[in-house]
């Protein structure tokens, strides 16, 4: 069955270059194409972001499929290098040039997504974690 959205999305990197990708495919394939078609040396952890600084993913692949059915067909991506400072912080840059001039606060929008993403996790994980009570007590009399 093909999808009823376009499986096409466009990446902007470098000195405002665009290329357009086939999101339909295996995730290696996918990886690959966007390294060679970009140029990114392999050293690079890089995703992509979308206009409003959702991060993809895209080092997650076991969310591979439910990312790609998430995407806007013919949208616009941004490719992001990731960069792991310690065990708490991390770099996001964008790898497009002079990305403020199209995309203002491209980078606050990212992190405050991020934070977000963060909480959510941070309260299922408490939530799980909630021991649920294994005795129930009602104020409710029974009848002998």
């Amino acid at each position: 069955m093909l999808p009823t959205s376009r499986p096409f999305i466009w990446i902007r990197f470098g000195e405002n270059k665009k290329v357009l990708v086939n999101m339909w495919c295996s995730f290696e394939i996918l990886l690959n194409y966007i390294v060679t078609a970009c140029d990114i040396d392999p050293e690079i952890t890089f995703d992509l972001c979308d206009t409003s600084g959702r991060l993809l993913g895209l080092s997650e692949s076991q969310n591979y499929q439910q990312t790609v059915q998430s995407l806007e067909g013919g949208g616009v991506y941004i490719l992001v290098a990731i960069e792991d400072k310690s065990d708490q912080q991390v770099n996001i840059r964008p790898m497009l040039e002079n990305f403020e001039q199209y995309y203002p606060n491209l980078t606050d929008q990212i992190l405050q997504n991020l934070h977000d993403k963060s909480e959510r996790y941070s309260k299922k994980k408490h939530m799980k974690r909630t021991p649920l009570p294994t005795k129930v007590t009602t104020s409710r009399k029974t009848k002998k």
